[in-house]
């Protein structure tokens, strides 16, 4: 018991009226952090990403943190969980 206190104190979670809805602009993404999203979902790495859209791999970096910022997470498996449930995938 004590143990689930810590866990949920340590990642609160998220009532149903905070969680994000499907029908709204989600996350406030730029359209450059979209592609640069749909690129990390689709297993490319940052260098790839980079050589793809020709842009530094420093910038990408840049664009993956904001966007870490947004959705809220600190590792590339939670963000893919999200952009898949909110559509970012597609």
């Amino acid at each position: 018991m004590i143990a689930q206190l810590r866990l949920n104190a340590k990642y609160p979670v998220r009532s149903q009226s905070q969680a994000p809805t499907k029908y709204r602009p989600l996350f406030n993404l730029t359209s450059r952090e979209k592609e640069v999203l749909y690129h990390i979902c689709q297993g490319h790495s940052m260098k790839e990403v980079a050589e793809i859209m020709y842009l530094s791999p420093s910038t990408i970096i840049s664009h993956k943190r904001k966007i870490f910022d947004k959705f809220g997470v600190n590792n590339l498996v939670r963000l893919g969980v999200l952009a898949e449930r909110y559509g970012y995938t597609d």
